[in-house]
């Protein structure tokens, strides 16, 4: 599901949304959906697109989900040093360019994907830099339970488990743009580390960044994955 409203004469990306369930949840999920672009913070969407497509069971891949903690924080401002400090522990990073991509992040607009920052060439690899990486095709187990609403949770769990599941992906970093949600998070292959304040409340700012090195695997077939390869996150 994609929704998204005109505003000046500009489109603005509402809500966004995927499940993988059996054939016979179709309908109901597809409701439930709409439902949750309708009511949605950021506004009354004025587009809705639901878009169903079959899967071959044998074509999907299986991974574990990352372990999970939690950083509290008392300020967002907080919330960007300690995601920042965590960036630059990893190898391949400084202080400077971790700075570099928070800065980066939480200055990013109503952007419908993911940049993607590769640090061996120290660029941004995405064709549209508009539009960015869309992470899709990927859900969490059991599919045939359909959470009501946004779990926001889970559902980022499970892209951040796909995201560092891909060749040449060694980090993520997000910030939610739905504007009561002030929880952020940073990934990478050891755990995925939510953070409580990453933005001001009432903010429509958001986004992620892939952080990838292309000396560790091919750039092309990373996207590829990540847009394209059908994955369910277990949990436990």
């Amino acid at each position: 599901m994609r929704a998204s409203k005109w505003e000046c004469g500009q489109e603005v990306h509402v809500s966004g949304a995927e499940r993988i369930v059996d054939e016979a949840a179709v309908p109901k999920v597809s409701q439930q959906l709409i439902t949750r672009a309708q009511n949605h913070s950021k506004g009354k969407p004025t587009f809705i697109n639901i878009k169903v497509e079959g899967i071959e069971e044998k074509c999907i891949q299986y991974i574990q989900a990352l372990p999970t903690n939690m950083i509290a924080v008392d300020t967002y401002q907080d919330g960007l040093k300690i995601m920042a400090k965590q960036l630059s522990a990893l190898p391949g990073f400084s202080s400077e360019l971790a700075g570099y991509l928070v800065d980066v992040l939480a200055k990013t607009g109503n952007m419908r994907g993911a940049i993607m920052y590769d640090i061996a060439t120290h660029s941004r690899l995405e064709p549209d830099h508009e539009r960015g990486i869309r992470l899709s095709n990927m859900d969490y187990e059991n599919t045939t339970v359909v959470d009501e609403g946004k779990n926001h949770y889970k559902e980022a769990l499970v892209l951040a488990s796909k995201a560092l599941s891909a060749d040449g992906v060694i980090a993520e970093i997000c910030i939610s743009d739905d504007p009561e949600y002030q929880i952020g998070y940073i990934a990478t292959a050891d755990a995925y580390c939510r953070i409580t304040k990453v933005k001001p409340y009432g903010s429509n700012l958001g986004g992620r960044i892939l952080v990838v090195d292309s000396r560790l695997a091919d750039m092309e077939a990373c996207q590829h994955y990540l847009e394209h390869q059908v994955v369910i996150v277990k949990e436990g």
